[in-house]
């Protein structure tokens, strides 16, 4: 009974968003795209939507990855867990802050978006050019409340109620060209310290531009403040470019605010809102008071330049991260002002930036190109691996229990997205599936194989079980490449250095590379009905080659006018039709059936791809998960192939006559 309680938790963690817009494809989608080894996969698998007839996977249990949140347009920068999770176990409420200028409350563990506030509708897009600062969000220690910034100069910091969705304050900063870095709520929720910063002129005057650009012409009323533009000239004033962070707190329930000081970067408050840490010198972390901004105590001992520092707590204890480049990490005791881990050698590609701290279990995470790696800093030693296939992280974060890692990501394709990892002990599919998309995606033409090409192998699944036969491994810049009707003979042309056709054997691996001097145009593949024959355009499609599948001799070359469309064998294979002509190939073959066209790009006339659903006639019938998009997918009849570099590869035929 455990074992199936969990299986259901994942099954709903795991298809939660789409069932909450889309509730038939709860018998759909989500059992499609769950593991073949899912209880409820196998218990409902006979009670799925008439017009899924069949759907297999190479993937047979659960994964880490728990839930994937979309929506937002513009970069994630910063990320919030509502501290009532740690009193309400099962609920799970998250606060997202984009530079679309959207502030997103979200129940994470079903993926519905419980609120959206839209804080500056002039907002820089993430395709406008025009860079922001750091956004924030933070909830108050009560999880009634939370504030939000979104790094866009004059956009106030503005607090909101969580059961209401209204702005209960708005917190003017000091300048109109200032951003809101960072805030901390007081432990009894009734003052508000903000850190922020003034952006450079260039800063300014993009965001002027931006904001002129995207506002209707209304009447002038002059500036908000003073004559002051609120941006520094490093020329006329260069004594305070080191110290251009300000710290300011607000009384909520008197509306009023004080200015506590003037700081250098980075700068971070800690989570009781009682030290601000920041950088002098670019090796020197000062620790201040900021009831009184006292100085408490200098911290020293990087050799290089700091460029991150984020607080946690550990019992009563406020500990402080800071990481300096190449691979230095420094763990501080700061209400003491000593250092207790020094950390090295283990982040020579990590981002800087993005890291996360879970003190309980001394783990602290770091973000890289391809996945999310986890360390026990107190015995050194690697954790935990996140595989992800996007390289842009914004940022990380463990929630208030440890539970789980919530990754802020930026899309190559569509909206941005928010993932969450589970990060218990429990048993899930630790495979690597692969770092990368696969290229192309290709079914043979009797459906008994289907092809991916990732980097530099070619794999082969089996496509009555979706299991892989084999690998072909290759060198050099794979162009094209086609598989025989029967499925037996693999060809390929590569350009560049290594350019000309290779076959390959695929029962037995074996293969041959047959070098050419040609290494332009866009060739197609056709192989003659019994397969015995391959003909081949090249050389900008002005050529046709002919060549002998199983000898890999060539057999005859013909030099044509024009580029060449279509290519395709008559039932004996002795003529090969291209466009309106016949060319006699001088053999004869024993097949009845036309030879197929190979391409990567073979799609059915009724079902294709749009966005996030596989359509039937235009509709949308079957919903694809985020992490099955944009990868190569490939159709033949009824039958449709998709692969994800995390999830692995699925196989669904379909039924037409029960599109909805």
């Amino acid at each position: 009974m455990a074992e199936f309680l969990i299986d259901a938790e994942r099954f709903v963690l795991s298809h939660g968003s789409i069932v909450q817009k889309s509730p038939l494809q709860l018998y759909a989608s989500a059992l499609v795209f769950s593991p073949k080894n899912s209880m409820i996969r196998t218990l409902f698998y006979g009670k799925r939507w008439p017009f899924i007839k069949s759907a297999l996977g190479s993937t047979s249990q659960w994964d880490r990855l728990r839930q994937t949140l979309e929506g937002h347009e513009g970069s994630i920068s910063s990320l919030a867990f509502s501290p009532s999770i740690q009193d309400s176990p099962g609920s799970m409420d998250l606060a997202s802050t984009s530079t679309d200028g959207t502030v997103r409350l979200w129940d994470g563990t079903i993926g519905e978006e419980k609120l959206n506030f839209r804080c500056n509708k002039h907002a820089p897009s993430s395709s406008s050019g025009v860079e922001t600062r750091n956004c924030f969000t933070v909830f108050s220690p009560d999880g009634k409340a939370f504030a939000s910034s979104i790094g866009c100069s004059c956009d106030d910091i503005k607090v909101f109620d969580v059961a209401s969705g209204k702005v209960k304050h708005i917190l003017e900063l000091t300048y109109p060209a200032s951003v809101g870095q960072s805030g901390m709520f007081s432990p009894d929720h009734k003052k508000f310290f903000a850190i922020s910063s003034r952006l450079s002129r260039e800063e300014n005057k993009q965001q002027q531009r931006h904001r002129r650009a995207t506002t209707l012409k209304q009447p002038w009323f002059g500036r908000r403040h003073r004559a002051d533009l609120g941006y520094e000239d490093v020329q006329q004033r260069p004594h305070r470019e080191r110290s251009n962070v300000e710290l300011r707190v607000w009384d909520l329930d008197e509306a009023t605010s004080q200015r506590i000081g003037w700081y250098g970067q980075p700068t971070a408050l800690s989570l009781d809102a009682r030290l601000l840490a920041s950088v002098e010198g670019g090796r020197t972390i000062n620790l201040w008071n900021t009831d009184t901004g006292d100085l408490r105590h200098p911290l020293k001992g990087h050799e290089t330049v700091i460029t991150n520092l984020v607080f946690c707590r550990q019992s009563d204890c406020n500990l402080l991260v800071s990481f300096s480049r190449p691979n230095e990490t420094r763990i501080w005791d700061a209400d003491a002002g000593i250092m207790k881990y020094l950390f090295r050698g283990h982040t020579s590609q990590a981002e800087s930036t993005v890291m996360a701290i879970w003190p309980r279990d001394n783990l602290i995470a770091f973000a890289r190109p391809l996945d999310i790696v986890v360390y026990d800093y107190v015995n050194q030693i690697e954790k935990q691996t996140y595989r992800n296939q996007m390289n842009n992280k914004d940022v990380i974060l463990y929630s208030p229990d440890g539970m789980t890692l919530a990754v802020g990501l930026r899309a190559a394709r569509g909206k941005n997205q928010i993932e969450l990892w589970a990060t218990d002990n429990g048993s899930y599919d630790e495979t690597l599936k692969s770092l990368f998309e696969s290229k192309s995606l290709t079914f043979s033409p009797d459906g008994s194989i289907i092809a991916t090409d990732r980097v530099v192998s070619i794999y082969l699944w089996d496509a009555s079980k979706v299991a892989l036969k084999r690998t072909l491994q290759y060198t050099g810049n794979l162009h094209s490449y086609g598989l025989s009707k029967d499925g037996k003979i693999l060809a390929a042309r590569f350009i560049e250095a290594d350019k000309g056709l290779v076959f390959w054997n695929t029962v037995t691996g074996d293969h041959k590379r047959i070098f050419e001097d040609a290494n332009e145009g866009n060739p197609e593949f056709v192989f003659s009905p019994d397969c015995q024959m391959l003909a081949t355009t090249w050389n900008t499609g002005h050529t046709v080659q002919l060549w002998c599948s199983r000898s890999c001799h060539h057999l005859k070359t013909f030099e044509l006018k024009g580029t060449v469309r279509k290519l395709s064998f008559s039932t004996d294979g002795s003529v090969l039709h291209v466009d309106e002509r016949d060319l006699a190939t001088s053999q004869s073959g024993s097949g009845s059936e036309a030879g197929g066209r190979l391409s990567s790009h073979s799609i059915s006339r009724a079902f294709h791809v749009d966005g996030e659903w596989i359509t039937c006639e235009r509709k949308p019938q079957l919903w694809i998960p985020p992490q099955y998009r944009g990868s190569a997918v490939a159709f033949l009849g009824n039958r449709v192939a998709l692969e994800s570099p995390l999830k692995g590869l699925v196989m669904i035929e379909l039924d037409p006559e029960h599109a909805c």
